[in-house]
């Protein structure tokens, strides 16, 4: 007994003096970005080293990233993420929500939001909501002969398939251009013969590696457990959550809680490796950090870095972005018959726009009552001439699309566009040996590269690796 609680001591000094030794190591701690990532990473950061000088930099003037809520005319509308899907790994969101003291704040989507549409040969299908349905949806045509095919597919290495690869191959090229195109297009704003299916539609290559087959994968794997076992009740059976006020009602609440920690309108001129500690310059002054956190783009960190080794800039010259705009329309009277969450355009139906959101049916509090709001996506990895449009041409190009789909031809008392250059990062095959190599390059440095372009783009990821990150670093 007595050997067993010595060894529990000696094994609890170890233990404190490694934390100890961590903590020395980590006194001043820099935080680049205050996107999600960013706020999420300096939050949890917090809670790991509470002793720590920790400071967020943000060359914006707000913080939020691309999570940006606008409001004109009593219209909310959302310029980045509109929501968090909250079943599945939506849990560890809904953890962090409680957390951070926003649980009231939540706004579970409304039961239109579980209704959508694909835009297929010039008009919009509704897809199915039921077994019935299913069979004579001309969204789904070719679907009991794709499931033959998985069932009769063999398996086979898809570590470096693209999305359009891989389904074709189990389930053919009727699927991957009615469905499969559209929604990751929603997703990513990508080009599934690009995009690597196991870096993105990981939910359908892994039952395949580890099952054989996707259909028989996905029914043994519905069997398993889930990341956090804890329930959220009702909220997890909506479609999507957002907040009272929007997405940015999350970031005013970092904002709250980090606010001593926030630099904002603070441009990073260089970012410079000296010994063991590395300099942030900014303006004509510098932190020298012990630790640095890089959420950045890929493109914004590789310009101001200064002494570290070279391949990391040609690593991150690597890293490939989407261009993206989101149009906002707002409208003094219902101009929608339709009813739902919104519509996907296949690249195949050669039209002008990714997709529309049909705001005033998602969410309740978006628009007044009896006003149609729209959110219409444009651009993407297959758009052409992207940089050569102005916003304006954007805006007028999304009103038209919109009306000619829904059939309508009141004007908007509100319009106007976000434009991202570079918005949204490409998991393309190949991206995941480009991330693999940096950590590598990286590993006995105190410089650790996070974000949307490693390990997920969703709002859940971000916040889900950010304590990861943390916790990795805590003892």
């Amino acid at each position: 007994m007595f050997v067993w609680a010595l060894i529990g001591i000696l094994g609890n000094k170890v233990l404190i003096k490694n934390f100890q030794r961590r903590s020395k190591k980590m006194q001043k701690i820099a935080v680049l970005g205050a996107g999600i990532s960013g706020l999420a990473t300096a939050y949890y950061l917090k809670k790991s080293f509470p002793s720590s000088e920790i400071k967020i930099f943000e060359s914006e003037k707000s913080a939020g990233g691309k999570i940006s809520t606008r409001t004109e005319k009593e219209f909310l509308f959302e310029q980045g993420p509109r929501g968090v899907r909250p079943s599945g790994k939506g849990r560890h969101f809904l953890q962090f929500v409680r957390e951070i003291g926003l649980w009231e704040k939540l706004v579970p989507s409304n039961k239109e939001a579980k209704i959508r549409y694909l835009f297929l040969d010039g008009k919009l299908e509704k897809l199915p909501t039921n077994p019935l349905e299913a069979i004579t949806s001309k969204t789904t045509d070719g679907a009991i002969g794709a499931v033959l095919k998985d069932l009769k597919t063999p398996q086979k290495d898809n570590e470096n398939e693209s999305i359009r690869e891989f389904i074709e191959r189990r389930f053919g090229q009727k699927i991957a251009d009615n469905l499969i195109d559209p929604v990751i297009s929603g997703i990513y704003a990508g080009d599934i013969s690009k995009l690597s299916a196991s870096e993105t539609i990981f939910f359908l290559t892994e039952p395949e590696r580890d099952f054989g087959g996707v259909i028989k994968g996905l029914i043994k794997a519905s069997k398993s457990k889930p990341d956090i076992e804890e329930s959220f009740g009702e909220i997890e059976k909506s479609a999507l959550v957002t907040f009272k006020g929007g997405m940015q009602t999350l970031v005013s609440k970092l904002v709250e809680i980090l606010g001593e920690n926030l630099s904002l309108g603070t441009k990073i001129c260089s970012l410079k490796k000296n010994e063991n500690k590395i300099e942030v310059t900014y303006g004509s002054e510098i932190f020298v950090a012990d630790f640095v956190v890089s959420t950045i783009p890929a493109f914004v960190l590789n310009e101001i870095l200064d002494g570290f080794d070279t391949k990391l800039n040609s690593l991150l010259e690597k890293i490939v972005y989407a261009p993206i705009t989101v149009s906002s329309l707002g409208f003094e009277k219902n101009v929608n018959s339709l009813t739902g969450f919104g519509y996907l355009v296949p690249h195949k139906e050669n039209q002008a726009i990714l997709g529309g959101l049909w705001n005033d049916q998602i969410f309740d509090g978006i628009s007044p009552k009896n006003k149609s709001s729209f959110t219409v996506m444009l651009g993407g990895a297959c758009s052409e001439n992207f940089d050569s449009i102005s916003e304006s041409e954007f805006t007028e190009t999304a009103l038209e699309a919109t009306q000619k789909h829904l059939g309508f031809s009141e004007k908007p008392s509100v319009k106007f566009s976000k434009v991202w250059s570079k918005g949204i990062p490409q998991y393309n095959v190949g991206h995941k040996k480009i991330v693999e190599e940096i950590q590598t390059v990286l590993k006995d440095e105190n410089l650790v590269i996070s974000g949307n372009f490693i390990g997920g783009v969703s709002v859940i990821d971000c916040i889900k690796n950010a304590k990861l990150l943390a916790e990795k670093y805590k003892i």
